[in-house]
């Protein structure tokens, strides 16, 4: 802990047999109030009381990271597992072959005789009778499991390592099943699933070591008790693992895997289900709330008028476009309009809106595409359209409590990483903003996460940004984004949307305010193309910008 503390710059001397920091990385008192046990590798401040060991000290520095399970066991003072003798497996085993009470117990379990062999499976008696279930690592006895029986009881040798089950096929397959109990995967290797492992201590338990052991794998499937318990558990370990890469295994009225081969010979796994995204829906799903409700180089997306592909060229992985406009331009249709096109064209979209209801961005997506008005609108014209569009990879994320962008971020994530989404659409911006004191500092923030998540993920994002408010008949620029000049410096392209007020009369009598449906459409800045003017016709009863000859 002295070198870790002195790589990072503090000063040490030693007092009384223990090392001590002139300053507390914790209060940053600077009156040597800061002590460390050499030997127990633990520390204390006098100042503000704070304790700790290596583990504390590094997470306080976000450096854990940077340090192997081991080391962490070593600061810790972790006493290496004791290790069975190796002949006991082979004493248990063949006291098992030649107990036939303890043989008949497993036929009856359905474990067949070569099954017992390669498990090297034996049998234990000291006050009761036992099943030993030996664990190996790396082809070395490691531990036992102990299944009495007689009821149900198991027990483990004291202060052995605990491993996986069978942990050892780990490295010889590209997908692993984790059941809940060894004999389940006994009878999943016995019915050619040579590619399992179990859990040792319960549903409840996953060690870290054992998330590190499947770090590379790409597919995990999780086959636990078909129950509450361990189906609670089972989503537990998958958002440990990776939500995205865990399948899980659930046959309808079998609690296990014991219990599925009893009955069946063989799992298909491609009956295994991943865990739903919260706050995801498919864009024909949420045709049907309408009614309940009232590659490398390039990205290849494009935009749906060759005017404005003219003006922002190529739209790259990892760009952020701002879009704005005063309200009530048709940005959300705008932005619509370009992600139903992209869908449409195979690329899944992802649009996210935390200003309409996916059964409304659903609706305006039917309108566009049947040319159907809100007069014409009903059930039959809209499913008719929407047939036509039932593959379409166009999906909705909403949220509309306890809204942050950490929660958003991570539904982004989820959903690129499961569907392979190619074009995020984020509606808007300022509907993440929740300080009220430092509004610009929030925007600013959030500006730059969307453009560093846009280069994690590698696809484009557009992102919806309000403007400040602007004199009546200018057309705003960049620099009227509201709140934080941040938004522009952090964009590869600034698109402005602007339709010109006008007044209608009604009956002679009363004026109303609309907007013109031309409008102007101004790439107002671009790192990688010209930017410019150009213009498109909004066909309001239908949600559509169209292209028009200027």
């Amino acid at each position: 802990m002295r070198t870790y503390l002195e790589a990072k710059g503090y000063e040490l001397k030693t007092s009384s047999g223990q090392d001590v920091a002139r300053t507390c990385p914790f209060c940053e008192d600077t009156n040597w109030h800061f002590y460390i046990d050499p030997e127990k590798m633990v520390y204390f401040c006098h100042k503000c009381n704070v304790k700790g060991n290596e583990i504390t000290l590094r997470k306080h520095f976000n450096d854990l990271s940077n340090v192997s399970i081991t080391s962490f066991r070593k600061a810790i003072g972790f006493k290496e597992p004791k290790k069975p003798a190796d002949d006991k497996a082979i004493k248990y085993h063949e006291a098992l072959l030649k107990n036939l009470p303890a043989l008949d117990y497993l036929k009856k379990r359905g474990i067949e005789m070569d099954t017992i062999k390669h498990f090297k499976l034996g049998y234990m008696k000291d006050d009761r009778e036992w099943i030993s279930i030996p664990y190996f690592e790396d082809g070395q006895l490691v531990n036992f499991k102990f299944r009495s029986l007689e009821g149900k009881e198991f027990k483990k040798l004291k202060d052995a390592k605990s491993t996986l089950f069978n942990q050892d096929c780990i490295k010889e397959h590209e997908g692993i099943i984790i059941t809940e109990g060894e004999l389940d995967a006994i009878m999943c290797w016995q019915s050619g699933l040579k590619n399992v492992v179990s859990i040792p201590n319960g549903c409840s338990n996953f060690d870290a070591e054992w998330i590190d052991l499947l770090q590379d794998k790409e597919k995990i499937y999780l086959w636990y008790d078909n129950d509450d318990k361990g189906r609670k558990a089972s989503d537990e370990v998958a958002q440990r693992l990776g939500v995205d890469r865990c399948y899980f295994i659930r046959p309808e009225g079998l609690k296990d895997a014991n219990e599925y081969f009893y009955v069946n010979k063989t799992l298909d796994l491609t009956m295994a289900t991943q865990k739903k995204i919260d706050n995801l829906i498919l864009f024909f799903d949420s045709v049907y709330q309408i009614f309940e409700h009232e590659k490398n180089i390039s990205s290849d997306i494009r935009m749906p008028w060759d005017n404005v592909n003219r003006l922002v060229r190529n739209i790259d992985p990892g760009d952020l476009i701002a879009l704005s406009a005063v309200p009530k331009t048709g940005k959300t249709t705008f932005a619509l309009n370009i992600a139903t096109y992209n869908a449409k064209r195979g690329y899944p979209v992802l649009f996210y809106c935390l200003e309409m209801r996916p059964e409304r961005l659903a609706k305006k997506v039917i309108q566009s595409e049947g040319k159907i008005s809100s007069e014409n609108f009903n059930r039959d014209a809209a499913l008719t359209v929407a047939q036509r569009h039932i593959w379409l990879p166009l999906f909705f994320a909403y949220d509309y409590k306890n809204i942050t962008h950490e929660l958003v971020f991570q539904t982004i994530r989820a959903t690129v990483r499961r569907y392979g989404i190619k074009l995020l659409v984020f509606d808007n911006l300022h509907y993440l903003v929740r300080s009220l004191t430092h509004t610009t500092q929030e925007v600013g923030l959030i500006s730059r996460s969307f453009k560093l998540l846009a280069e994690e993920l590698q696809i484009p994002i557009i992102l919806i940004a309000q403007p400040r408010k602007v004199q009546e008949g200018t057309v705003m620029s960049m620099n009227d984004l509201k709140d934080s000049s941040s938004i522009g410096a952090d964009s590869d392209q600034v698109i402005i949307l602007w339709r010109k007020r006008t007044q209608s009369t009604i009956n002679g009598l009363e004026q109303v305010s609309s907007y013109d449906p031309k409008t102007l459409v101004r790439v107002d800045a671009s790192r990688y193309a010209p930017g410019g003017d150009t213009v498109l016709h909004f066909e309001g009863k239908y949600s559509l910008f169209a292209e028009v000859s200027q």
